[in-house]
């Protein structure tokens, strides 16, 4: 085998000699932008009291439904990019004695469910006193 002046040899031997290039060509790398983030406020979607506001790393977006232990808004959470429900907690129960200790503990044996008939509990947090829970969106229609 013949050596072409742009190749090298690696090794010594001639059982371990390989041609490789002497020189290659490297383009700049351009830095990477992140993808940008999903859209979680649409114009045909519902709004709710925090629809459009930042809360702990999260932009909530439509109000996906509400009950009685809160409201549920389709958020991004921005960091990754990642489309997540958003449960916001009603008014009361953060205010009771030992309730954010019982939250926090919910939310940590919560987040070791591993079932695929159990949505994923990704994070969970305080914003201006309301306890949420971001956990894994399940579309629906």
């Amino acid at each position: 085998m013949s050596a072409s002046p742009l190749l090298g040899l690696v090794g010594q031997d001639q059982g371990s000699r390989i041609d490789t290039p002497a020189t290659v060509p490297v383009a700049p790398r351009a830095e990477a932008e992140p993808p940008p983030a999903p859209a979680v406020l649409t114009p045909d979607g519902r709004r709710g009291p925090w629809s459009g506001q930042a809360w702990g790393g999260y932009d909530l977006g439509d109000l996906l439904g509400e009950g009685g232990m809160g409201a549920v808004y389709r958020a991004c959470q921005r960091a990754i990019g990642r489309v997540v429900a958003f449960k916001v907690l009603g008014g009361g129960a953060e205010s009771e004695a030992g309730a954010r200790s019982r939250f926090a503990n919910e939310a940590r044996a919560a987040a070791l469910v591993d079932s695929p008939h159990v949505v994923r509990l990704h994070d969970s947090g305080e914003h201006q006193g309301r306890l949420w829970l971001a956990m894994e969106y399940v579309p629906g229609r």
